[in-house]
């Protein structure tokens, strides 16, 4: 993600084409990649402490910066929380929304 500035502290992507962590910035402390096309966890800055994953196809937790406190992740895709910091003091796993259809 060339182009971002080094001081940036949160980022939001949601609902982007995003793909690729490589780039982001050393100063950043909250990460939202809900509703992206991100698969892994290569590339995260060590100074993460919140990261939203939900309504991704992460299905590992390899990677994980190791200061990381907060974590929400999509329901059913991690079969494992092996690579879980224990730093982690508020896991959340999200349920996939549904479709709402008006009766009528």
């Amino acid at each position: 993600m060339a182009g971002l500035p080094p001081s940036l502290e949160s980022l939001d992507v949601s609902g982007s084409r995003i793909v690729s962590l490589e780039g982001l910035p050393e100063s950043l402390t909250r990460l939202t990649l809900s509703h992206t096309g991100v698969t892994g966890l290569r590339g995260l800055p060590r100074s993460l402490a919140s990261l939203n994953l939900s309504h991704t196809a992460v299905d590992s937790l390899a990677g994980l910066p190791s200061g990381l406190e907060e974590l929400s992740l999509p329901v059913g895709a991690v079969t494992s929380l092996a690579g879980l910091p224990a730093s982690v003091r508020v896991l959340r796993f999200v349920a996939e929304e549904r479709p709402h259809h008006p009766e009528g």
